[in-house]
């Protein structure tokens, strides 16, 4: 106990986040979790900070008493992941008031969409804080449910019981209407698949704030949508121009927003974030060969969209993009697969995610979060 008492004595640790030794960064982070009516003072941050050391002593205990090859094999057994861990609970445990707003930008992509419903299992099960959500086409579809508070797990039924069947009138009589030209297909029963999962809400009654982005085809005029009712403006969204009749709205008639802003990054930093997080589901046009009419008009569409993303994407603070690229945007039957690549690409990136966000955290605390 003797040497454990000397050990807490002593300098804790310099290793630093940001150039900030780890003392003052959990001190730091200690007098922004304190609710204001206890004492903030050098021995409470004292304090604080010496709890976490006993951390560092049973660590570094740990390293004579384990294995050379099991600490390899753990890299939970360092110091910086141990101050890592820490600072990202504490950082995701902050009120809304005191941390950045973090945004998910969720991009068009067709079926290769249902990975954000991986994605977004990670980033739950880490802890990781959503002020808002926005979406285009799938994006907004995904997007919407999320933001209205439909559990994840039901997303995943949602996503294999998908089909062209149950959100258009996709059928033999309407392809053949196609064919001749007589009419295009209708998106009514998305709309319908919609309003059943989101109880009929309007933006304003969603759990977490949301915007989707359309395009009115008569003027090309990008329309977003942050009020009024959700399931008609995600409708909207995810309509595929030239399969499907455009949706009527206020004398406009509007159609997938992925023509002109596959990624709307813009939109999510003017609606106040100050992290912005995009999933991305691009596609490898040459690994999808577009074979019949209805993949040929997505896949139009798609490589229209990508020759915009990528300044998108350059605006974006922190990408992840699950390798679905063999995956064609109609093939709604391979949503377990999408799903399965968003987790593992997710779990893949979490380090460098929480590094990121830590520091993000850390500097908009201002000038105290240095003392």
């Amino acid at each position: 106990m003797k040497k454990i008492r000397r050990a807490l004595a002593a300098p804790v640790c310099h290793c630093e986040v940001k150039g900030l030794p780890l003392t003052e960064a959990i001190s730091a982070f200690g007098r922004l979790l304190r609710p204001p009516h206890q004492v903030r003072g050098p021995r409470n941050d004292n304090l604080f900070a010496r709890r976490i050391a006993f951390i560092f002593v049973f660590f570094t205990a740990s390293r004579f008493l384990l294995p050379a090859s099991r600490l390899r094999a753990a890299p939970l057994f360092s110091e910086e992941g141990v101050v890592l861990d820490y600072l990202w609970h504490a950082a995701s445990a902050l009120p809304a008031s005191k941390r950045p707003k973090v945004a998910l930008v969720l991009s068009g992509g067709g079926a290769r969409g249902f990975a954000y419903i991986g994605a977004l299992r990670v980033l739950e099960r880490y802890g990781l804080p959503v002020d808002i959500v926005v979406g285009t086409s799938i994006g907004a579809v995904i997007g919407s449910l999320y933001a209205g508070g439909v559990p994840l797990e039901r997303l995943e039924y949602i996503s294999a019981d998908l089909g062209w069947d149950k959100i258009s009138d996709f059928g033999n009589a309407s392809v053949v209407g196609l064919l001749l030209g007589r009419n295009l297909l209708s998106t009514e029963r998305l709309e319908a698949y919609l309003e059943k999962y989101l109880r009929g809400k309007s933006f304003h009654e969603l759990k977490v704030k949301f915007a989707c982005v359309a395009v009115d085809i008569s003027t090309g005029e990008r329309i977003v949508f942050t009020e009024g009712k959700v399931a008609p403006a995600v409708r909207a969204s995810a309509t595929i121009p030239g399969l499907f009749s455009p949706v009527p709205f206020r004398h406009r008639y509007l159609v997938d927003g992925g023509l002109v802003d596959n990624i709307p990054v813009d939109l999510a930093r003017s609606m106040g974030a100050d992290i912005v997080i995009v999933l991305s589901a691009r596609s490898d046009y040459t690994l999808n060969p577009s074979e019949g009419i209805f993949r040929t008009l997505t896949q139009a569409i798609y490589i229209q969209g990508a020759l915009l993303e990528n300044e998108s994407l350059k605006k974006a603070d922190f990408i992840i993009a699950p390798d679905v690229k063999s995956v064609s945007a109609a093939d709604l039957s391979k949503a377990k697969e999408c799903i399965a690549a968003g987790v593992v690409e997710t779990e893949s990136r979490m380090g460098a995610l929480k590094e990121f966000i830590v520091r993000k955290f850390l500097a908009f605390g201002g000038p105290e979060i240095y003392r």
